[in-house]
Order: C-alpha cells, then sequence, then structure tokens
C-alpha cells in the first residue's frame, strides 16, 4: 500500500473534511455508523457524510469513489429490525447522493 495515503477527518465534522480531500483522486469510503450507540450516526455518517464527500470528490476531480454498501438495500425485508432498516435506508440515500454527484 506504498501508493495508498492516508488522511484523517472526522465524519461528523464537515470542517475537516475539505482539507482532508485535498488532492484526492480516489475514494474507498468504508465507514461504519455505531448507531446503536446514537441512532442519527447513521443519517450522518451513511447518507451526510457521502454526501459530503461525493461534493468535495466532484470538486476536486476525483475519478473513483469506491463505497461500501450493503447487498440488503434492494430487498429489505419485513422482519429486519427498525435498526437494520433505518442503516439501511441512509445507506441507499447515500448511494443515490453519490450517483447524483456524477463522480465515478
Amino acid at each position: 500500500l506504498a501508493a495508498v495515503e492516508w488522511v484523517n477527518g472526522d465524519l461528523n465534522d464537515k470542517s475537516t473534511l475539505a482539507p482532508a480531500m485535498v488532492g484526492v483522486k480516489k475514494i474507498i469510503f468504508a465507514a461504519g455508523a455505531h448507531g446503536w450507540e446514537d441512532i442519527e450516526n447513521n443519517r450522518r455518517i451513511y447518507a451526510e457524510a457521502v454526501g459530503e464527500f461525493a461534493r468535495l470528490g466532484k470538486q476536486e476531480g476525483v475519478n473513483r469513489f469506491v463505497l461500501i454498501s450493503s447487498a440488503g438495500l434492494s430487498r429489505i425485508k419485513p422482519n429486519y429490525s427498525d435498526y437494520l432498516k433505518d442503516v439501511l435506508k441512509w445507506k441507499l440515500k447515500g448511494e443515490q447522493m453519490l450517483r447524483a454527484s456524477g463522480v465515478p
């Protein structure tokens, strides 16, 4: 991984993300929200942070954005817990925001 440069930012603090994105050309987003501690984290991480990375990626000319999401988005089952349904709802929103951004 010599060609990988790790950068730091706080997904709950958007002001830390723009400086971390300067010069970035590829993104791998594999963050987990730990929503069982604070269910609002699902929204903040899976939708808002993904959307902000997509916006900044478009601005910086990112040429590849890999979003680790969930295969369950297209087949939510009635017996899923309310927590899991919340996770999947916000992951889907994040995917939609990334697609809408035009970042490949």
